[in-house]
Formats: structure tokens, sequence, C-alpha cells
């Protein structure tokens, strides 16, 4: 709790939620432009939270004068970043977290 206090605190993310009760995504963007955290709850997934974070986070892109937009993306969310206008720019086949090995997608796009 401790860790995710002081991420969440210095990312200052924007986050979706439902009268304080119930949180549907919440997502960040760093000073580099690169998206450090973007999640949106399973059961509110297709319902245009997750586009509503992606414009939030572009929009604080143009205001903190950044020209590009960068992500890590899986391989579930690869077309929905595809979709808000992101390209692959490269394929990690053996990015690993945790002892997991994961296929990312280094993904970048014009703010």
């Amino acid at each position: 709790m401790d860790w995710w206090r002081q991420e969440l605190t210095e990312k200052a993310p924007f986050i979706l939620y439902n009268n304080n009760e119930s949180i549907y995504g919440y997502a960040d963007i760093q000073k580099n432009g690169h998206i450090n955290h973007f999640f949106v709850a399973h059961d509110c997934q297709r319902q245009g939270k997750g586009t509503i974070l992606i414009n939030a986070l572009v929009e604080r892109a143009v205001e903190m004068g950044l020209r590009k937009v960068s992500v890590e993306a899986s391989l579930t969310a690869k077309s929905f970043f595809e979709h808000h206008g992101f390209t692959v720019v490269k394929e990690e086949h053996e990015a690993c977290l945790r002892g997991q090995k994961f296929l990312i997608f280094n993904m970048t796009r014009e703010s």
C-alpha cells in the first residue's frame, strides 16, 4: 500500500470513479510523455472509459508541451491504442515481469 500511495501521489493520475465508491480506471503520463499506468476495470471495458482516459492524457501532454506520447502495450491493449492513433515502434518478445514473459508493443503517438 505504501508503494502504491507514493506511486499515485508522484504520478498524479487521472482517476475515473463513481461517487467515490468504485474506481472505473486510472492512467498517468510522465514528464517525458510515457504512459506508465493505464487501467480500466474489466467490468467497465468497452464503455468509453478508456477513451476518456486516453483523451485526458493526450490533452495533458499537449499542455506539457510534449510532441509525442509513448506506451508499452500488452497484446490485449494493442488494438485500443492503435484505435487512438498509436503505432507500433517495436515488439518485445522477451519482456519479463515478476518471472512471467510477455509480448509487449512499444507504441507512440504524436500529441
